[in-house]
């Protein structure tokens, strides 16, 4: 078979010819041949030099100089003539001078460039080493493409992608850049493709997943990135504007022309009121125009500002212990003053840990017995439970974080924590690659129904196992890898937005179960993970740390509750989990399986004793060694009696040095502004955490609000009639800023009712209504500083921030803030 894709060497040896071609031909066309136009002159285009207007007033002012110099006899005195000349020849120099500055800030830009690529292509290493290719995609920052390097499907970054890379286009991608399928489907960059609609297996009822796409890379990316790079001009600083606007507005449109105008309207009038013998009836008349604005010229200032740049840097280098003489082409001293905030355009990996960490776990327990309660029956004393824990980064940063419950006292919970441990050991990371399928599966599915989105909240919780107590040679008895997988996903609608969430999308319901075979026992065991609201339609029992107990409708709401709060600020897993006989048929291996909107959830009811036994278990319409070979079959035998373990909720932890980086930064009058993807609570959540302030007026949404097209407003309307009346929670509002600020929802006491405990916290959840008005959208901001106030500019957050929308707020400020 022939290997598909091309070599590493091959790659990077076009990467590398094609980078120092695009080098060249840059250097070629602006520096050789001048082909390129020059930028228009503007606010946002300028130097410190002088430009053509001024050099054109000063040989105008010396040449009226010259005439005037002459005296009645046709003479000229030799000092005046050698001043005249001078005066004359410097102000050439100065335009020489300046356009060979210009000259060499465009070649010192391409011997940078060629240094670099050297260096690069010279200390190359002879093994690549790429990423794993098992990690789960998400919209929020995809750089790296999977691609055929060697033989074998890497992940390679998308800026080394090179003319004639095989790239596989997983479902609902977009192209990162210009390419070409095999059955000749061409696609440029931030395209998707139009692939055929998802499939279903009349006979089985289960859906064939889209499949990724092999495409052929057309273009080089990288060109587009030197060509950006090269090209690209210094950003004006405050003192570069306020020397704009002395010089080329005060001075050259108004002083200049105003002053020239009154000398020469002055020396007309002299001439015709003066005597012939006077030095205003003579040629000198010619002389005071010149002599009245040749010093508002100031022909010297760029020959002074270059040789107090030089000073500033010098000095600075040497502050700093720096060497290198080509950084002081710049204004080191000007840069450095400029400086009065930092913008932060992502949290992964740079300000937080690239994977988020468990915060809280969430189960159903028990009141302690007392002698007071020992006989009581029923259910209705369960509530939920929340143990807080906290992460910290150890000694060695490469060697991850360490967990632990906050709660001194946890091991009261063991039992109740073990079922949620064992769970995550069976369904654990290791099936990364199968949910990542799914999940690109999901991708595709959450496109056609609305306000949802696909969610990776299943992400590595390994640690929160061995902290229990379990080893790992725990799951020796079980079958490795799982007998069956399973992904189950629901069409259902997401919640309306909450006002003020621009953006907010409901993960879309989905479930994912492992199937494993236990050597010991006669069953096998289905660990479920995924969204509350599918999997707490499949349990109608709950783990309450000594038994199984039926779920009531007051658990059930209290645990959707949780889970909605948790699901808007960060990622919410629920977990279940039941034994199984049956065994899946090959056809539907690979499938997976859509639940129906109008499956009647299996809830058991209240009158049902409180615990079950296995022979119950085994009772309830199940069939020992039944193969199941439909949809249908696998739901009702799969997806139905699980028993509810508990819900992981997972966020993203500040790294300590960022967290030092932000404080410093306050310490030194720099203001950092945080850009984040995601909506204004999840934001919130993490900009708290770094330090940054993100309470009421600290933040603004820079997503376009759009209006719902039709077929959303006639699928939302249709969905709201077949719900059931309930009460809404978006409807549930912020009552105050230091209720959103928490956003929890723990046991406040022991001695209190469940449902007073639920109550108490129902209505912490929401953003916080922009009383102050602020603007919505980065096509709004611009208007908002011209006709209300600087506001926007003072904002330490900003959400909802997409690539485009966040480079023009970033000009925004560069440009607004140096004013």
């Amino acid at each position: 078979m022939a290997r598909i894709g091309i070599s590493s060497d091959e790659a990077f040896r076009r990467l590398f010819a094609e980078a120092r071609a695009t080098i060249h031909d840059w250097y070629h066309l602006n520096v050789v041949n001048k082909l390129k136009e020059p930028v228009p002159h503007s606010a946002n285009h300028f130097s410190r030099h002088f430009c053509t207007r001024i050099l054109i007033y000063a040989r105008v002012t010396l040449l009226l100089l010259i005439i005037g110099s002459v005296d009645i006899d046709n003479e000229m005195q030799f000092t005046l003539m050698v001043i005249n000349i001078t005066l004359f020849a410097f102000s050439i120099l100065v335009q020489f001078w300046q356009r060979k500055c210009r000259e060499a800030q465009l070649d010192y830009r391409f011997r940078k460039a060629l240094k670099l690529l050297d260096s690069l292509e010279k200390n190359f290493p002879s093994i690549y080493t790429y990423q794993s290719t098992v990690e789960p995609a998400t919209e929020e920052t995809i750089t790296c493409q999977t691609t055929f390097r060697d033989g074998r499907v890497v992940e390679v970054p998308r800026v080394l992608l090179a003319q004639g890379d095989i790239i596989l286009l997983r479902p609902g991608q977009v192209a990162p850049c210009d390419c070409e399928t095999f059955e000749g489907v061409a696609l440029s960059a931030g395209e998707k493709l139009n692939q055929k609609r998802m499939l279903e297996e009349r006979p089985v009822g289960a859906v064939i997943p889209l499949e990724s796409v092999q495409a052929r890379v057309t273009t080089f990316p990288v060109k587009q990135l030197l060509d950006t790079v090269l090209t690209m001009d210094d950003k004006p600083l405050q003192f570069d504007y306020q020397l704009h606007h002395v010089v080329h507005h005060v001075f050259e449109r108004i002083l200049v022309p105003f002053v020239g105008f009154l000398a020469i309207f002055g020396s007309v009038l002299r001439f015709l009121y003066s005597d012939d013998e006077s030095y205003f009836g003579t040629r000198f008349i010619f002389a005071v125009p010149g002599l009245a604005v040749l010093p508002l010229l100031v022909l010297p200032l760029p020959v002074i500002l270059h040789i107090v740049k030089r000073a500033n840097n010098k000095k600075i280098l040497k502050e700093m212990r720096l060497e290198d003489r080509e950084i002081s082409q710049k204004d080191l001293a000007s840069i450095l003053a400029a400086v009065t905030g930092t913008c932060i355009t992502d949290k992964k990996g740079v300000l937080s840990t690239i994977h988020p960490l468990i915060e809280k776990v969430i189960f159903v327990a028990k009141p302690e017995e007392s002698p007071e309660n020992v006989q009581e029956t029923g259910n209705e004393d369960l509530h939920i439970e929340v143990l807080n824990m906290s992460a910290e980064q150890r000694e060695d940063v490469f060697s991850g974080w360490s967990l632990g419950f906050e709660d001194q006292h946890w091991l009261r919970y063991l039992p109740n924590l073990m079922p949620l441990a064992h769970n995550i050991l069976l369904n654990s990371c290791s099936q990364t690659e199968n949910f990542t399928k799914f999940l690109d599966h999901l991708t595709v599915v959450a496109q056609s129904v609305p306000r949802t989105i696909a969610t990776a909240n299943r992400r590595c919780m390994c640690q929160f196992p061995r902290i229990v107590g379990f080893s790992e040679n725990c799951l020796d008895q079980f079958a490795s890898p799982p007998t069956a997988v399973v992904g189950l996903y629901k069409r259902k609608p997401g919640e309306a937005p909450l006002p003020g969430l621009t953006k907010h999308r409901t993960p879309i319901e989905m479930a994912f179960c492992t199937v494993h075979s236990d050597v010991r026992s006669l069953h096998s065991h289905l660990s479920c993970h995924g969204t509350a609201n599918l999997v707490l339609d499949a349990c109608t029992h709950a783990w309450d740390g000594k038994t199984v107990v039926p779920l009531n409708k007051r658990l059930v709401a209290s645990i959707r509750d949780y889970y909605q709060r948790h699901s808007m600020t960060g990622h919410c897993l629920a977990v279940s989990y039941r034994p199984v006989f049956s065994s899946l048929d090959e056809s539907l291996q690979g499938k997976y399986l859509e639940v129906p909107l109008n499956r009647e959830e299996a809830r058991t009811s209240s009158a049902i004793p409180r615990s079950q036994s296995f022979d119950t278990l085994r009772r309830e319409g199940i069939v020992e060694n039944e193969l199941l070979k439909t949809s249908d079959q696998v739901i009702d035998h799969y997806f139905t009696g699980h028993i509810f373990c508990g819900l992981i909720v997972l966020q993203y932890e500040a790294l300590p040095l960022s967290v030092q980086l932000i404080e410093k930064l306050d310490a030194i009058c720099v203001r950092p502004v945080y850009f984040s993807k995601e909506n204004e609570l999840r934001s919130r959540v993490f900009a708290e955490k770094l330090g940054i302030e993100a309470g009421w007026n600290c933040h603004i949404s820079l997503a376009d609000e759009e209006a719902p097209t039709k077929r959303e407003e006639i699928a939302t309307e249709q969905f709201i009639d077949q719900r059931p009346q309930r009460t809404k929670f978006w409807k549930r509002l912020a009552m105050s800023d230091a209720q959103i600020h928490l956003i929890e929802c723990e046991s406040v006491s022991r001695e209190l009712p469940a449902g007073q405990k639920i109550s108490m916290c129902s209505n912490k959840v929401g953003p916080i209504p922009n009383k102050a008005r602020l603007p919505t959208g980065v096509s709004n901001i611009r208007p908002h500083l011209e006709e209300v106030d600087n506001v926007p500019l003072l904002v330490g957050l900003f959400t909802d921030s997409a690539t485009l929308a966040m480079e023009e707020m970033v000009d925004i400020m560069q440009v607004e803030l140096c004013r």
